[in-house]
């Protein structure tokens, strides 16, 4: 079955294509998965040259290595879990061979937040949403709020799931589910 693509009206991020007819993609660890014929949901697909990493990112297929190339984008708090009373912070730190990836540290936190989402002392003006990944944001410092953790999007009942690959129809009906 012919995959068929349509752009900027599904709000893929940088780097996917729509496609109606979703089909096995690459990733950092299988540049060339062997995929059956079958044509499943629609969603947002890494575009030609590009592999998915565990981090839910289309990245350049530049034949980096498969521990570089699951660096780029890495959310380190989206698979960490803090004590009751804190929240997860990504860490810059220096390193000797680069790349040099951030790390969770947990902080208290001064806010109760749902799931996967953080308190931020700065807010966004707007956030990722199942119906816009990638939305356009003006560069403005907000009161502080809960906000979606990064890796996940904010669905239409109002809480942060995971939208990665998902088309926004999949993504609005997901429940939350605390990682």
């Amino acid at each position: 079955m012919k995959a068929t693509y349509i752009s900027d009206t599904h709000n893929c991020c940088s780097n996917e294509t729509w496609r109606d007819c979703a089909t096995c993609e690459p990733t950092c660890e299988d540049h060339n998965p062997i995929c059956t014929k079958e044509c499943k949901p629609a969603a947002c697909q890494c575009s030609e040259g590009f592999v998915r990493n565990v981090n839910g990112e289309c990245v350049n297929d530049t034949g980096m290595s498969v521990e570089q190339c699951n660096l780029v984008g890495l959310h380190p708090c989206k698979n960490h879990t803090c004590p009751a009373g804190q929240q997860c912070e990504e860490a810059l730190v220096n390193c000797f061979v680069p790349p040099c990836p951030p790390i969770p540290v947990c902080i208290n936190e001064t806010q109760s937040c749902g799931p996967n989402e953080h308190h931020v002392e700065c807010a966004a003006a707007c956030e990722p949403t199942c119906n816009n990944r990638c939305p356009i944001c003006t560069m403005q410092c907000l009161s502080p709020r809960c906000q979606c953790s990064p890796g996940y999007v904010r669905n239409n009942n109002g809480t942060c799931v995971d939208g990665v690959g998902k088309s926004p129809e999949v993504c609005n009906a997901q429940p939350a589910v605390n990682e």
